[in-house]
């Protein structure tokens, strides 16, 4: 609806609308704004008369209760919100404060450019660990807008929009209490997109520039998230306000580098990212990332920066969701511990910022991140419908909470609603189809993490074995996973000799495990999963291990991975031990065991592998150019990258036991 109001006729709306709270009336009679219509010298939209459009009054709205603001503002028509909005420019100022406004620098090396100006606003981005994604997600854009075929000009350009984005996003999320917009956020929608197109059958007719068009889309898809409204929190409008922001900056660009059509789509990516009608015949990139988004909430990588960078505020928030304290004591206590963190200041006062925001409902939608996964993803087929299955888990480590709070109930609850299907009916059967068209657009199934539940083996874990412990489909036949993965023989089989379970796997191309229990016998558990290179047990294998050693192999020949450590938390075991053989052929034992205090509480687990993953990429440097050095001595770039992951793996173990308390050692065998 179009409308035109004298000043004095818009002065008795607004003023009806806001109370006396009085938002400053614009001197100019209010109508509807067209995104595409005229914009002053500065780029910003007029009323087509050489008249401002309103300009968005924080201090005034921010005055309102948050339920009354919001209120409000959904009574203003899309015109005038995105004229309050004004993305194109509030975004494209927001990111030129936060990185400084400053040149890039053009050395003629990307990749050191890139490094330069991270380096150059690292008190903007909170950790090393940020700092390393943003980096590493910069030289993929880079390197993939080459590979797809965007000239070199292009490819620069589009590639320094998309990392002064990043760090931009970064920042603004470290102040606010639902970091859903950071590098972490961004990244793992990246690459979980990219993992759906690369599994659906088929593939994409050109990869490389469907996945240059996922990781351009997800740079800027919560762009809007900067605009005026968006940091009052009157931000439904943001995928909107990012592609408006994209149109205008970025878009020309890609158009040159990737073709207007693949500019085209990207944009509707990027409107439309909070989509939920999913078509893998006729998008499915924008069905690929609209799914990510979707299922973001399952990932720790939407964690608060405030509570995944001031770890102990994990622990503050718990006991503020079971009443053990109250509101102020929480903040207190997460004020206090945001203080004590190695962050910037700039950091430190955004996540202070953000301490101020916590109230009742947080634990509700962020405490679920502890206690929920999304484990992996597989694509099914189904009579003429070929789909996307979800497999998603509750974390044991939560366990307990489950009874006094929610550690995921939310999540499965918000996503089953997201897609418009009985909450309570995905919660109680534990599994759920969407259809679209007569056609299955996508599954989802929830299973207890470490628990044998294949489905491409479709057995219950529960079921008969035959007489060497193999799971067996019921009448009498064993079951066997692959021939690629095979199904670990002789469960439950005692070996007379460690070494039998221990030395002789040095070469093995498949993962298997066994128990050493007190008597030095080794009983082996677990099952092969995937492409071989992991193991899942069954919880009552899981409850055994408590207090015995659990050896197994490595195939890569790395170190202790960071699941390796966690699980040997959660499982309680007196020893973890891992066998294998580097690149170079030597043969090594890596074991791993509790300090004076244990493993931990139960928040260990998961803290653990955070630090494990933080090293790793903190280090990425350090692993570049030990990569380099090996390659310019003469090893095959397969053999460098290999042996410098190896090094990675070491270094990574020693600093997480140094961390933790517990003791590690590397023996050459």
């Amino acid at each position: 609806m179009t409308f035109k109001l004298d000043a004095l006729e818009a002065n008795r709306n607004w003023s009806a609308m806001f109370g006396r709270r009085a938002l400053k009336l614009p001197p100019f009679p209010l109508r509807k704004f067209d995104p595409d219509q005229a914009r002053d010298e500065a780029g910003r939209w007029t009323d087509g008369g050489g008249g401002l459009a309103p300009k968005f009054d924080k201090e005034s709205w921010g005055k309102m209760g948050m339920s009354e603001a919001r209120k409000e503002w959904s009574k203003l028509s899309t015109a005038q919100q995105d004229a309050m909005a004004s993305a194109p420019t509030t975004i494209r100022d927001r990111i030129a404060e936060t990185t400084g406004r400053a040149a890039w620098s053009n050395t003629g090396d990307m990749r050191a450019d890139i490094s330069a100006r991270v380096a150059s606003v690292r008190d903007n981005i909170a950790t090393h660990e940020a700092a390393a994604k943003i980096e590493s997600e910069a030289v993929r854009m880079y390197d993939g807008l080459r590979a797809a075929g965007a000239d070199e000009e292009s490819a620069r350009e589009i590639t320094r929009m998309a990392a002064d984005a990043l760090i931009a996003q970064d920042y603004e999320a470290a102040g606010r209490s639902l970091s859903d917009h950071g590098i972490f956020h961004i990244q793992q929608n990246t690459e979980f997109a990219i993992d759906v197109l690369r599994k659906m059958p088929g593939g994409m007719v050109d990869q490389a520039k469907a996945e240059s068009m996922i990781r351009i889309a997800s740079a800027f898809h919560d762009s809007g998230y900067l605009t005026p409204p968006s940091q009052a929190f009157l931000d439904s409008g943001h995928p909107r306000w990012s592609a408006q922001y994209y149109r205008e900056n970025v878009k020309d660009a890609v158009a040159k580098a990737l073709g207007q059509d693949a500019a085209d789509q990207i944009q509707r990516i990027i409107g439309g990212h909070d989509r939920i009608d999913l078509d893998w015949e006729k998008s499915p990139l924008a069905s690929a990332y609209s799914l990510a988004d979707n299922t973001a909430l399952f990932h720790a990588e939407k964690m608060p920066m405030f509570i995944r960078d001031a770890p102990n505020n994990a622990g503050v928030l718990i006991a503020y969701a079971r009443g053990k304290i109250d509101l102020e004591q929480a903040r207190v206590s997460m004020h206090s511990n945001i203080d004590a963190q190695n962050l910037s200041s700039s950091i430190k006062a955004q996540m202070h910022h953000a301490v101020t925001e916590v109230g009742p409902m947080l634990p509700k939608y962020t405490l679920g991140m502890l206690g929920t996964k999304l484990n992996s993803v597989t694509w099914e087929k189904s009579g003429t419908s070929s789909y996307p299955a979800l497999h998603l888990t509750r974390l044991p480590s939560n366990e307990a909470l489950s009874k006094v709070l929610d550690v995921g109930q939310t999540q499965f609850a918000k996503l089953a609603e997201t897609y418009k299907y009985d909450a309570k009916k995905f919660i109680a059967d534990k599994a759920m189809t969407l259809t679209s068209g007569g056609r299955v657009v996508m599954s989802a199934d929830i299973s207890e993490v470490l628990k044998l539940l294949m489905s491409m083996l479709k057995f219950d874990p529960d079921q008969p074995r035959d007489d060497n412990g193999q799971w067996t489909d019921g009448g009498g036949a064993t079951i066997r996973s692959s021939e690629k993965a095979p199904s670990n023989q002789g469960f439950g089989r005692k070996l007379h000799s460690i070494a039998e379970a221990q030395h002789t796997r040095f070469t093995d191309r498949f993962e298997s495990a066994y128990n050493i229990g007190p008597d030095g016998y080794a009983n082996e558990i677990g099952q092969g999963i995937g492409d071989g290179l992991s193991v899942q047990f069954t919880e009552n294998e899981i409850e055994a291990l408590r207090g015995n050693v659990l050896t197994h192999n490595h195939p890569d020949g790395y170190a202790l991975s960071a699941l390796d450590l966690s699980f040997a938390a959660y499982a309680g075991v007196k020893e973890i031990r891992a066998v294998g053989t580097d690149a170079t052929g030597q043969k090594w034992l890596f074991r791993a065991w509790p300090g004076d205090n244990g493993w931990g509480n139960s928040l260990v687990p998961d803290q653990i592998r955070n630090e494990y993953k933080s090293y790793i990429f903190e280090n990425q440097q350090l692993y570049w150019k030990q990569k380099d050095e090996l390659i310019s001595q003469g090893a095959a770039p397969e053999q460098a990258a290999h042996m410098a992951y190896h090094s990675a793996s070491m270094g990574a173990n020693e600093h997480v036991a140094k961390e933790f308390g517990y003791n590690f050692e590397a023996v050459k065998l």
